[in-house]
C-alpha cells in the first residue's frame, strides 16, 4: 500500500490547519487511512484462508485415492503438520 498520497495529504492539511489553527482534519484523514489499511489486510487474510482451504481439500481428495492405509495415514499426518505450521506463521 503506497503512503505517498497519505503523506502528501497530511502535509497539505497540516499547512492549512496551522494557518487556520484547526488540526481536526488530520485526525479524519488518519482514521480513513487506517480503515482503508485494515480493509486491505482483512481482504488479503481472507484470500489466504480461501487458498489454504482449497489446497487442503485438494490434498484430502488425493489421499482418498491411495490404497495403502498406512501410507494414507502418514500422508494425512504430514499434511496436517504442514497446515499447522502455515497457520502458526500467521
Amino acid at each position: 500500500m503506497k503512503t505517498d498520497k497519505y503523506i502528501a495529504t497530511i502535509k497539505g492539511i497540516s499547512e492549512m490547519g496551522i494557518a487556520r489553527m484547526n488540526l481536526s482534519d488530520i485526525e479524519n484523514v488518519e482514521q480513513a487511512y487506517l480503515e482503508k489499511e485494515n480493509n486491505y489486510r482483512n481482504q488479503s487474510l481472507n484470500k489466504n484462508q480461501t487458498l489454504l482451504n482449497h489446497h487442503t481439500e485438494r490434498k484430502i481428495l488425493f489421499l482418498s485415492g491411495l490404497k495403502n492405509k498406512n501410507l494414507k495415514m502418514k500422508k494425512y499426518k504430514l499434511i496436517k503438520s504442514c497446515i499447522k505450521t502455515v497457520r502458526a506463521y500467521k
